[in-house]
């Protein structure tokens, strides 16, 4: 309820709204989260994700996307990657994503830049089991630990 709450208090006309976007971290495929390697522990893949937001907004279309493909739309759309046929936009928080565009009108799917290797086999421990990840290095926890 708090979320139909929220989402009708962002819009004029809610009777009016067709859909709604949600990006979320992790895999997407159609409307489901099929793994997320940093987050969810425990969680039993995949999650419906569209269909349980979707019955807290009283059946409005649900659109779900990676988080990261989410900024990178959005600045493709309306921000600084506007009018480039390649763009990279990272987006940094819990863990470190990357919508990226070569061409086309639709993000590459899959790119998990927070799990590219920086700090080789010796590096920090990542959230994800391996070491060495950006995101152990770059997201907003492994930046806390290191400077908080």
């Amino acid at each position: 309820e708090v979320l139909a709450r929220v989402a009708q208090s962002c819009v004029r006309d809610w009777a009016a709204v067709r859909a709604v976007g949600v990006g979320a971290p992790g895999a997407i495929e159609g409307d489901a989260i099929t793994g997320c390697a940093n987050l969810f522990r425990g969680a039993r893949f995949p999650v419906p994700l569209a269909a349980l937001v979707a019955a807290r907004l009283h059946g409005k279309r649900i659109v779900l996307v990676n988080d990261a493909d989410a900024a990178a739309l959005a600045e493709r759309w309306v921000g600084a990657a506007r009018g480039f046929e390649r763009a990279a936009v990272l987006t940094l928080g819990t863990g470190v994503g990357c919508g990226l565009f070569l061409g086309g009108d639709a993000p590459l799917r899959d790119v998990e830049a927070g799990h590219a290797s920086v700090g080789g086999p010796d590096g920090r421990p990542c959230p994800c089991g391996a070491r060495g990840c950006l995101e152990a290095y770059a997201a907003a926890p492994a930046i806390v630990r290191a400077y908080g």
